[in-house]
């Protein structure tokens, strides 16, 4: 039992795995208001943390992941600046060939690293998504 209220005020009823209920009471209201609690199918708190998780882990996926092409491209124009020096012929042709393979690996890594920073950006982009879905889901509950 509650006094109504002289002006409009918002009734809430809540339980725990219950979706909130509320009602505008005034002076006009009836003497007895009934609500209705429709019972959570499953914890939507836990549902709406698991989103915002998986986006994170992808975004921090997709963050670690800048630095493999940048490196390898470095690694790349080093080992392309040294051929071009005196000390690199100075070499022997097995130092060479295996700074040359270096050099070969540095620049499939660099595209390896960009086809994964790639792939994980719109994997990031997907869990953001789908975790703004989620939200606007929860908080229209």
């Amino acid at each position: 039992e509650i006094t109504k209220p002289l002006t409009d005020q918002i009734m809430r009823l809540k339980k725990r795995n219950y979706f909130d209920a509320q009602e505008i009471i005034n002076p006009d209201s009836p003497a007895t208001i009934q609500l209705k609690l429709r019972p959570q199918l499953f914890d939507t708190d836990a549902w709406l943390y698991s989103r915002r998780d998986n986006f994170y882990s992808a975004l921090t996926a997709f963050i670690i992941s800048i630095p493999i092409p940048i490196v390898s491209y470095g690694i790349y124009e080093n080992l392309v600046n040294y051929q071009n020096t005196n000390a690199f012929n100075s070499l022997s042709t097995t130092e060479r060939t295996r700074l040359q393979g270096a050099a070969s690996a540095a620049v499939a890594t660099q595209y390896a690293g960009i086809f994964l920073s790639a792939s994980l950006l719109v994997n990031s982009i997907i869990e953001l998504v789908r975790y703004v879905d989620a939200a606007d889901l929860y908080h229209r509950l």
